[in-house]
């Protein structure tokens, strides 16, 4: 006590390349490098953007509307993507494709037009083991075109039955909490688990880990291949409608518990879309909102969580959001998808939008030649391409969004496999010897560590309550 440490930081801390990957990286949102040509901090914009700042709160603190916020002509001009914009993207270079060959490339055995026939086989554990393996070129040059088509436009619930290939359609559900969805009556009778608040409250990655494998099993009991969570999306304001779903307002933290989550599913053979990627931090307003903030910010609050997933998670699969990331929509931009998710951090998963309801900002032609693999386009399945179709360059983008969907579906199983053969989950455990008053026939140490998340929340509750109720005794 008494004393004074001094610590004193560079300005500026500069790489040339992405510490885990390797690839080169550098700003992929100032004006210069955003595909759109708007920086992501506005500061091209036209509009009066002010940012907090600790030198200077008082002035700087939104206390009322900026006098100018009105639309630039130029954000206007990429407010919505257009046929032009995807004939400017064609490039004559790239060479054409072989579809609908017969290669005897089949990645399942059984008949998968026959539900729970089909199963995985030694091919698809190999492609699922491998992004990059061989056989994949056999495999993709057997899907039909108007079949790859089909797959990519209508995600909704579902990842579509693939003939060429015998590969069988899956089911995909909601899921933050519970199996199911809180529009559909699908699922009302599984269990239903603390939300992802109370479970980041554990602090306990194994309590974490566990969550995800019970829910994978819910999963799997109720013919689900896939899930819509978790969420890690940060607690930037008390009044998020969606806070229930996400865990914390700290980026590791969310990171750390959206990763364990996500291996346990994964061991048990549930590949997620884990969401809302990005800056989906707001319910009110969420359709083409716009969302203005400084490149600093975006990578070390709001996507950091995402990475940590990737890297310890294993994550496959990944859901865009609704609202536009500056300029562009979240889930048809290039620098954030193809440029940072797919080439800086090394992703190789499905990528798929949330539900399209405004199917005229949130399109599948802009998402695919963003890097997106599959359009949620809504419970009457009616996406279609709007913009040219003929092009290699669509082509390409149309094969690479089917392997990356076929990748998450096998990646799956292939971990499961993996997990069944040597079930060692990171964690050491308490051995319990006696499950026979275990009704559910599930794992005691599971339903003791989210016992232990509903008692924390309790808790919490409790803390809160106790002053307010002395208060109310001494009134």
């Amino acid at each position: 006590e008494g004393n004074t440490l001094t610590y004193k930081v560079s300005s500026t801390i500069q790489v040339a390349n992405d510490p885990i990957t390797n690839k080169p990286v550098h700003n992929q949102f100032d004006a210069e490098h955003v595909v759109d040509g708007i920086a992501l901090d506005g500061s091209n914009s036209g509009q009066s953007i002010t940012y907090l700042s600790r030198n200077d709160f008082k002035s700087t603190f939104s206390s009322k509307m900026a006098s100018n916020r009105q639309m630039s002509q130029s954000i206007k001009d990429v407010a919505l993507y257009t046929s032009a914009m995807a004939n400017d993207e064609i490039d004559e270079s790239l060479p054409s494709l072989t579809w609908g060959a017969d290669n005897g490339a089949d990645i399942c055995s059984g008949d998968a037009t026959k539900k729970g026939d089909a199963k995985i086989n030694d091919l698809g554990l190999r492609l699922g083991a491998d992004y990059d393996a061989l056989e994949w070129d056999n495999v993709l040059d057997q899907v039909g075109l108007a079949e790859a088509k089909g797959s990519v436009l209508h995600g909704y619930c579902q990842n579509k039955l693939l003939p060429s290939i015998n590969k069988p359609a899956t089911n995909e559900y909601d899921g933050p909490q519970q199996v199911g969805s809180f529009n559909t009556s699908f699922g009302a009778d599984n269990v239903g688990y603390p939300n992802a608040t109370v479970l980041a409250q554990t602090f306990s990655q194994e309590i974490q880990y566990h969550y995800g494998f019970q829910l994978g099993n819910d999963a799997i009991s109720s013919g689900v291949d896939g899930l819509y969570a978790p969420g890690v999306n940060l607690h930037r304001t008390p009044f998020c409608g969606r806070n229930y779903e996400y865990y914390s307002e700290d980026p590791l933290l969310s990171g750390k518990a959206g990763a364990q989550v996500i291996r346990g599913l994964l061991n048990d053979g549930i590949y997620v879309y884990l969401k809302h990627f990005i800056c989906y931090e707001q319910e009110v307003c969420r359709d083409g909102l716009y969302t203005w903030l400084t490149e600093q910010n975006l990578r070390e609050n709001y996507l950091y969580p995402f990475r940590i997933c990737i890297d310890e998670g294993g994550l496959t699969g990944l859901m865009t959001s609704y609202n536009r990331l500056g300029a562009t929509w979240a889930g048809g931009h290039k620098n954030l998808i193809k440029e940072v998710l797919e080439t800086e951090w090394g992703y190789n998963g499905a990528i798929i939008t949330d539900y399209s309801d405004h199917q005229q900002f949130m399109n599948m032609d802009q998402a695919i030649r963003a890097g997106g693999s599959l359009w949620m386009d809504g419970y009457l399945s009616n996406g279609a391409f709007k913009a040219e179709t003929e092009s290699n360059t669509f082509q390409h983008a149309l094969r690479e969004a089917v392997k990356r969907n076929l990748y998450m579906y096998l990646n799956a199983a292939y971990r499961a496999k993996a997990y069944a053969e040597n079930p060692d989950d990171g964690f050491t455990h308490v051995t319990v010897a006696d499950t026979t008053f275990n009704p559910w026939g599930r794992n005691l140490a599971t339903y003791g560590g989210i016992g232990m998340a509903g008692a924390g929340a309790i808790l919490i509750g409790l803390t809160f309550l106790i002053p307010f109720i002395a208060k109310k005794r001494e009134g």
